[in-house]
């Protein structure tokens, strides 16, 4: 036997039992008030009337007409425009800057006696190059160039072409690229590695 605490008002209007059950129900006496936030609940039906289902036969598609091989004159032709080639866009030479890079090279071997795989890092020449900084915020640094430089490669922001000074003295860390208009955009991260470009 389960006892309720009161009686559900969201099954009121509901008819579960048909009037031959020898069920008998105890403190289900409902009051004639009703919640008026409780929407009302359609009742559930005892029989339910099934109708016959009628399948028709499955029908075969048409053929289609015939398609002729000649296309229709148009009484008014459109004429055929050629696009000009567009412009090429100018750089803004005030955005290029001046870079530090010392290039990264990571090789590696597997050890013959157990097997383990050594990582050497190789640091290559240090030279300049040019490029734009497309955005610069605390924790990474995107730029544009169209020099070659590889994935773990340390840069340094030295100034604008115009000489003057960049203002931040930061390293970064070269960790994705993605080639872009003759050129490559190079994402990078602060470096742990701080090489001496002065000399």
């Amino acid at each position: 036997m389960y006892r309720l605490k009161t009686p559900n008002k969201l099954t009121i209007d509901q008819v579960v039992w048909g009037p031959d059950d020898k069920l008998i129900l105890h403190n289900f006496n409902w009051q004639s008030e009703k919640s008026p936030d409780i929407e009302p609940v359609v009742p559930i039906q005892t029989s339910l009337k099934v109708r016959p289902v009628v399948i028709k036969a499955k029908e075969e598609p048409k053929a289609p007409a015939a398609v002729e091989n000649e296309m229709p004159e148009l009484s008014n032709p459109v004429p055929v425009v050629e696009e000009e080639p567009k412009p090429k866009t100018k750089v803004n030479t005030q955005n290029i800057v001046m870079f530090y890079c010392q290039p990264v090279e990571i090789k590696e071997s597997q050890d013959d006696l157990y097997g383990d795989k050594v990582r050497k890092i190789e640091r290559g020449k240090k030279f300049t190059f040019e490029g734009i900084i497309i955005e610069n915020i605390d924790i990474a640094m995107t730029f544009w160039t169209n020099v070659d430089i590889k994935k773990n490669s340390v840069v340094f922001v030295a100034k604008y072409r115009s000489g003057r000074k960049y203002g931040e003295y930061r390293w970064w860390k070269i960790v994705d690229s993605q080639p872009k208009a003759n050129g490559t955009i190079y994402k990078t991260i602060p470096s742990d590695y701080t090489p001496e470009f002065a000399t």
